[in-house]
């Protein structure tokens, strides 16, 4: 837990978003093998990414830039702790 403590500082307070982890894995399975490798690839990395955007973010690999923030974000895996929010400060 406390090893993530900065990881978690940069993304909920300084709002710095961590690279995305699939990104070069994906990219090499599509120089090696193709497109439809690397969305099964990806498919089975971030289930809860639907058909039409595993083949837009491929597309955008094999187009040579990186896929849409969004995508990438639910590409993610999901934090393993998540603080709390701070709702309110009393004496």
């Amino acid at each position: 837990m406390w090893e993530n403590l900065g990881q978690i500082y940069q993304e909920h307070v300084k709002g710095i978003k961590p690279p995305d982890p699939l990104l070069d894995a994906v990219r090499e399975v599509l120089a090696a093998d193709g497109a439809v490798a690397a969305m099964r690839h990806l498919r089975k990395r971030a289930p809860l990414l639907g058909l039409a955007e595993v083949k837009t973010y491929v597309e955008a690999l094999r187009a040579g830039r990186a896929p849409d923030e969004e995508l990438a974000e639910r590409a993610r895996p999901a934090p393993e702790w998540v603080p709390p929010r701070i709702e309110t400060i009393a004496r």
